[in-house]
């Protein structure tokens, strides 16, 4: 029987819908918690949504400016052809280098600002325990 209410509440998360199996007895307190089942699991599914892009725009957000100038680079670089150096330059010796740089702090994968906060808050508490350590 548990089991069942576990398949059952399973199927509906997923959108199985299926009430034919409710049968006549106690029909109220059974649509009653039917409904209130639907919308706790919608409203969970509609939370990590607006979790998830959330945590997507503050990604994109932080890399937005990065993105920029790369992508304005890569602008001059395909279109190098259509201006002339020597017109521009003329006889002076300038070496134009162009390198993506990297924060001293980032990782390959982004893992999100509770990482950062976790890290800052252990870095503070080490800090912490130095000064106090130091004044014993």
């Amino acid at each position: 029987m548990f089991l069942d209410g576990l398949v059952y509440g399973y199927s509906e998360a997923i959108g199985g819908g299926n009430t034919d199996g409710f049968g006549f007895d106690y029909e109220g307190l059974v649509w009653t918690i039917w409904i209130m089942n639907t919308v706790i699991t919608l409203i969970i599914f509609l939370n990590l949504l607006v979790s998830i892009m959330g945590d997507t725009f503050d990604r994109i957000q932080e890399t937005l400016e990065n993105n920029k100038y790369k992508e304005l680079c890569c602008i001059m670089s395909e279109n190098e052809h259509l201006f002339p150096r020597g017109l521009i330059f003329g006889d002076a010796k300038y070496i134009i280098i162009i390198e993506e740089e990297k924060a001293e702090e980032t990782e390959e994968n982004w893992e999100g600002k509770m990482k950062l906060l976790k890290n800052f808050m252990e870095k503070s508490a080490e800090a912490q325990t130095k000064l106090i350590q130091k004044s014993f």
